[in-house]
């Protein structure tokens, strides 16, 4: 994440992190001198005083201002916000702080996102409104696969189909171990999703087509993987 902070946001990066988990982020981002100025938001008491002992602890409370409020509600006009980091939360819910609050991205943040489930929704939000994927990536952490977004505000950008939502436009170009992981490990749920479905008494055949046209989507992307092995 603070690599692709740094590589894709401005130079003088004001952050926002969103969820700020001890505010690891900023602290390391500002004690490597990669930003201006932050603002790390918690939406609970108990992890905003643990974001506040640990901006303390490390001397930035001149860099770092710790604040408690519900998502893009914690930052204020004259913060000057360029780049947005939202980690560790379902794409549904990062769209939901996303939508709530437009009214703070009306500068056109970066936004650097990672959700650990429910990308396309995210995706699709991003397309809908003036945002461009510039870059995608997949982590692994403690044997579980991540994708980080990268997305930059483009008045004009074209919006995905619903394929390139769930695969990922860049991340099913560019492919890759870790992607081909991913996607065999999801085919493999959804294939063991479809055999329930089917086995009840009155299968949902509005799902059970939901699950094909994706399951047809991964099997025409890793074939590809293949072909390049």
């Amino acid at each position: 994440m603070a690599d692709l902070i740094c590589q894709y946001g401005a130079s003088d990066i004001r952050l926002a992190d969103i969820g700020s988990d001890h505010a690891y982020l900023p602290c390391h981002l500002a004690l490597n001198h990669k930003i201006q100025a932050a603002v790390a938001g918690e939406v609970v008491k108990g992890p905003y005083q643990s974001a506040q002992a640990e901006v303390q602890s490390q001397g930035l409370d001149s860099i770092i201002q710790v604040r408690l409020g519900d998502g893009l509600a914690v930052i204020q006009a004259d913060d000057a916000i360029n780049v947005i980091s939202i980690c560790g939360m379902g794409g549904s819910l990062i769209r939901s702080i996303l939508d709530e609050g437009q009214d703070k991205l009306s500068q056109g943040p970066l936004l650097v996102l990672q959700p650990n489930i429910g990308e396309a929704t995210l995706r699709t939000w991003l397309s809908q409104h003036d945002y461009q994927i510039v870059h995608e990536t997949i982590v692994e952490d403690s044997q579980r696969l991540y994708e980080i977004i990268v997305a930059q505000h483009q008045p004009g950008a074209s919006e995905l189909s619903p394929r390139q939502a769930y695969l990922g436009p860049m991340l099913s170009q560019k492919r890759g171990p870790l992607y081909k992981q991913k996607w065999a490990r999801e085919e493999a749920n959804l294939k063991a999703i479809q055999a329930q479905i089917q086995a009840a008494p009155q299968p949902d055949q509005a799902k059970l087509a939901e699950i094909a046209e994706k399951l047809g989507w991964i099997a025409d992307s890793l074939s590809q993987c293949q072909e390049e092995e």
